[in-house]
């Protein structure tokens, strides 16, 4: 019987992948199969490189009377490629003191399929007046709106952009320009 002791965790952003196996039998020899890659000789401390995506590595082994396991796998996605996000459109101008602000986002692979990204965390978002900087409003949010409600003089611009951060870590650039 073939167990394995250690391996990447379900969503990961390194393109290594280390894992360590121990058989229930001395003098294993083992075969590892990553993905659908055919069946090759592996060690009990195997390290395998990989691309963003779904991987599956199964590990088997036989005993010294050839006798062979029946393979244990690990499966882990791998995600590389930051999320995307913009604030929704608001209408050019307002009278009104405090005003709803919108945004949305979408967390997606290099190809776009949402089925091996790792799903959003949350949300930051800054806002500028006229030529000043940007300052930071919203922070690490889950929401997809607020309510703006910092002084703004008569015929001031108000400038507001957004970048979402995925569960795995990778976070996206905030857009240059004015939004």
């Amino acid at each position: 019987q073939i167990t394995i002791l250690s391996g990447p965790p379900a969503i990961s952003s390194s393109t290594t992948a280390n894992f360590q196996f121990i058989s229930s039998e001395n003098d294993t020899a083992y075969q590892c199969q990553l993905d659908v890659n055919p069946w090759q000789a592996c060690s009990a401390s195997t390290t395998a490189a990989v691309t963003e995506g779904q991987h599956i590595l199964e590990v088997k082994g036989a005993d010294q009377a050839g006798n062979m396991s029946t393979s244990t796998a690990h499966a882990w996605l791998v995600d590389l490629t930051a999320p995307a996000s913009a604030v929704n459109s608001l209408p050019a101008t307002t009278t009104a003191v405090s005003f709803a602000v919108s945004w949305s986002g979408t967390d997606v692979d290099a190809a776009g399929a949402t089925t091996t990204a790792s799903g959003l965390a949350d949300f930051a978002v800054q806002y500028k007046i006229d030529a000043g900087g940007w300052q930071d409003w919203v922070s690490a949010t889950t929401s997809t709106s607020a309510i703006f409600n910092i002084s703004v003089s008569v015929g001031q611009t108000v400038y507001f952009r957004s970048r979402a951060r995925d569960i795995i870590g990778n976070l996206e650039n905030w857009p240059a320009g004015e939004n």
